[in-house]
């Protein structure tokens, strides 16, 4: 998911503000949301955490609403010490973000560590992307007839152990 959001209740909100608009627009999440001093103060942490769920939503196949649900679903996982950090992060995060009175600790130290995960999110994924655009690039001249050579290859292995009489070849097959 991108940090950005176009949904119908924000392209409702717009509308209903006046200020127009089209289903096209980029408007920054939480944008419609009613800004509270709380959450003006919050922005700058919802900003950077946005940035960590897009990438495993995007990159890594992650699912579900937060980072958490991100980090129990990806496809591609994740390296245990990067797991508990985002863990740690959205914890803290959520914290924040629902008890107002309650402030981060450490608060430039808490943003830099969010960043410094963000940025190797984003240094796995590359890797990650490098490492199959080389294996598409070697498999491209040759993409066109690996296919047919491996299903011939598999067919005349099966004939060749049903021509030799081989009992396993032969409860392969239909009726066999």
């Amino acid at each position: 998911m991108n940090p950005y959001l176009v949904s119908s209740r924000t392209f409702h909100a717009r509308n209903e503000a006046g200020a127009g608009g089209f289903a096209g627009d980029v408007i920054p999440m939480y944008q419609h949301v009613p800004k509270s001093p709380h959450m003006k103060a919050m922005q700058d942490v919802l900003d950077i955490t946005a940035v960590i769920d897009s990438v495993l939503a995007r990159d890594f196949g992650g699912k579900g609403r937060g980072i958490h649900s991100k980090l129990d679903s990806v496809r591609q996982p994740v390296p245990a010490r990067l797991d508990r950090r985002l863990r740690y992060l959205a914890a803290v995060r959520n914290k924040a973000l629902n008890e107002p009175e309650w402030e981060i600790p450490k608060r430039d130290r808490y943003l830099a560590e969010c960043r410094a995960a963000a940025i190797r999110l984003l240094d796995i994924s590359r890797q990650r992307q490098r490492k199959l655009h080389l294996l598409n690039r070697w498999l491209a001249p040759v993409r066109h007839w690996i296919l047919p050579v491996a299903t011939f290859a598999a067919i005349g292995g099966l004939l060749l152990l049903l021509v030799q009489g081989g009992g396993a070849a032969a409860a392969l097959l239909p009726g066999g």
